[in-house]
């Protein structure tokens, strides 16, 4: 009996949770799924075991992880990135491509290459459009950057 009263004391803090996932900085740290801008991210590892990794200044390291995209929630014929990057230290590279027409979903792996400086940074998302990827990683630099709440993974660097 006591087994079963922790499993839905479990299930009633997961309820709780989800009614609150939009007000929760770095709740993809927390849970297996965030959704921003119509796009879904989802099972974020690090070499498919952890949400954090420690490395050296410089090192390259492997992120696996799954996207859906939901068009109807994108302005169509807009070509729409999804970049990632690190905090503070920038953009690495676009995952996909879109113009807002089609639902899509796949899984990736991608290697991204930790800063030179020592610290703790973390891996965020952001949904930018542009023409190029080059103009859509320009725009991870708009405002503050990319939403905490867009936060999936942690890199020590040490």
């Amino acid at each position: 009996m006591v087994q079963l009263a922790a499993r839905d004391t479990h299930a009633s803090d997961m309820c709780i949770l989800e009614a609150h996932m939009d007000d929760i900085p770095g709740i993809g740290l927390i849970t297996d799924k965030i959704t921003f801008d119509g796009i879904t991210i989802s099972n974020f590892r690090f070499d498919n075991t952890k949400k954090y990794v420690v490395v050296k200044p410089g090192e390259e390291f492997l992120v696996h992880f799954s996207y859906t995209v939901d068009a109807s929630k994108l302005s169509t014929l807009h070509m729409h990135h999804l970049v990632i990057g690190l905090h503070n230290d920038g953009p690495q590279t676009c995952v996909l491509h879109s113009l807002g027409i089609k639902d899509s979903q796949g899984d990736t792996a991608l290697t991204l290459k930790a800063p030179e400086k020592t610290g703790a940074y973390q891996v965020r998302f952001c949904h930018t459009e542009g023409l190029t990827e080059d103009k859509a990683q320009h725009a991870w630099w708009k405002g503050d950057g990319p939403s905490a709440k867009t936060i999936v993974g942690i890199v020590i660097v040490k």
